[in-house]
Parts: structure tokens; sequence; C-alpha cells
């Protein structure tokens, strides 16, 4: 399982912005961006995933899910 939450891509870029804007108010954040790729899912939506860090956690209201290895969208080339 992968904890993230399961948005649009239209969204993606927004929740994005509003998660690097609160995070970078702490000291040990160091990321240009939180996440700068969505990940794709087999239903068309992307993955943000949820940060290691458990007061980076704390900071944001963000209901996080599980979600199954198997919806990630994989790209054999």
């Amino acid at each position: 399982m992968i904890k993230a939450i399961k948005i649009s891509k239209e969204q993606f870029n927004i929740i994005e912005a509003e998660i690097h804007n609160t995070l970078k108010t702490f000291d040990d954040y160091n990321s240009p961006t939180y996440q700068s790729k969505e990940i794709p899912t087999t239903d068309g939506k992307v993955l943000l995933l949820k940060p290691k860090r458990q007061h980076f956690v704390d900071a944001l209201d963000i209901d996080w899910q599980k979600i199954p290895k198997s919806e990630l969208l994989i790209i054999e080339e």
C-alpha cells in the first residue's frame, strides 16, 4: 500500500503548491517543490504522496488514503 491522495491532473499543481507553501516554513524542508511529478494511476488520476516526516504530515490537513500498488499505471518500454 502507498499512502497518498488520488486527485486529477489539474488539481495536482494546485495542491502541490499549497503543500510546498505550508512546508517551506520548516527549517528542515529543503526541497524546491514537494513532489515535482505526479504518479499516474490506472483510472486516469494521479497520486500525491504523503510526506515521510511526521511533523510535515501534522502540518497538512489532508486525509491520506491507502492506495494499492496495483492501481499504479506501469508503462513498460
